[in-house]
């Protein structure tokens, strides 16, 4: 079963990234989707990507990528989501393959059944409310709007837009399977607590029964054009398959995870993650509240061939928090050393020192990727 509480990754100038991921998947949030800004290059939303996706493999969670389904292949991610201005759904499958997790945009029964029978795995409605993160979005549709896409369909339907822990109560008991949160965590004063509230929230909802579709067989996922093929038998590498099933379900505490026994094999993801030790595999320093980082509490991609490193997720800290200029510092070294930002398309140090690297430098929009954005399009 897809999971309940999906974090949208936030890119603009200032925001903390990997800490507000963090502080989620401590929290209980069991799907972060990567969704870059337009200004964000690709090999800027590719590190990115290989960062959440450790993470994620840590927690046993499910990282999915906004609108570029390559990146989201090429960095061993679950799947993606496409709105109503990205490539159609019927296309994004044939992309992807039969087993990776796909999202759809929809607003109303109509849209929403098309996406289903055109590939989607789930549906992303909304915006359910109003919302600053984005502008340009549709009238907000209201719970009721929500309940009426869940009514037509049997994939889970994710409600974002304007979701508050009050609201997301609201919206699970319109039917909604999850709730995706953008700026009620990326925003927080203290992203700790609003991921507590949204698991409050969670806890006191009512059950759901929605659950991903089965891959199509063979001979249907032909007619349409999908490769075929049989998922990767479990502990092999699934480099070039496009395929990915969901992953096994939060550990307990998931704020320490032992992948020996939690994170799920690479075989899981849609492509295999390049191996520890390459240039886009190395460590996660998160910014945030109470903590210090060290090279033992950072988290690495894993190797293609292995899930066996042992990684953390520690209580973020505050030495990579943004740089004045407002951009996302990433520290690469895996020594919590120093930092410096890169410029332009991450691959230009400008200056001298540390080992972090920067995201998304001045992107004035706001904006994400998709013209409808991710799981449902709005946030």
């Amino acid at each position: 079963m897809l999971g309940r509480l999906h974090l949208i990754t936030d890119t603009r100038p200032g925001r903390d990234v990997l800490g507000v991921v963090g502080h989620a998947l401590a929290a209980g949030f069991t799907v972060v989707q990567v969704r870059p800004e337009d200004g964000v290059t690709d090999r800027e939303a590719y590190e990115l990507t290989l960062r959440v996706v450790a993470l994620c493999r840590a927690a046993g969670a499910v990282c999915l990528v906004n609108d570029r389904l390559h990146i989201a292949l090429a960095a061993g991610a679950d799947g993606a989501h496409v709105g109503a201005d990205d490539l159609p759904v019927s296309a994004a499958r044939r992309v992807l393959g039969p087993h990776a997790i796909l999202g759809a945009t929809a607003r109303n029964p109509v849209s929403a059944r098309q996406a289903v029978a055109d590939g989607a795995s789930y549906l992303g409605v909304g915006p359910a409310y109003s919302t600053t993160t984005k502008t340009g979005l549709p009238a907000a549709i209201g719970p009721s709007g929500v309940r009426a896409v869940v009514e037509a369909v049997d994939v889970p339907v994710i409600a974002i837009g304007g979701v508050t822990p009050s609201r997301a109560a609201t919206l699970f008991a319109a039917g909604a399977h999850a709730v995706a949160v953008v700026g009620a965590m990326s925003t927080a004063p203290d992203p700790a607590a609003a991921a507590a509230a949204f698991a409050a929230a969670l806890a006191a909802a009512p059950p759901s029964t929605a659950s991903l579709p089965a891959p199509p067989s063979p001979a249907a996922a032909s007619a349409v054009g999908v490769p075929a093929g049989d998922p990767p038998a479990p502990g092999s590498s699934s480099a070039g398959d496009a395929s990915s099933v969901g992953r096994s379900s939060s550990a307990a505490d998931p704020s320490a995870v032992s992948p020996s026994t939690a994170a799920p094999s690479t075989a899981d993801s849609v492509c295999a993650p390049p191996a520890a030790g390459s240039a886009t595999g190395s460590a996660v320093s998160m910014s945030g509240p109470a903590a210090t980082s060290s090279a033992g509490d950072s988290a690495t991609a894993p190797a293609a061939d292995s899930m066996t490193t042992s990684t953390v997720i520690p209580a973020p800290d505050k030495s990579e928090m943004p740089d004045k200029s407002g951009r996302l510092r990433l520290d690469s070294s895996g020594e919590g050393g120093g930092s410096r930002p890169f410029e332009g398309d991450g691959l230009r140090p400008s200056g001298e020192g540390g080992r972090s690297r920067s995201l998304g430098a001045g992107h004035a929009d706001g904006h994400a990727a998709s013209g409808q954005g991710p799981a449902g399009g709005v946030a």
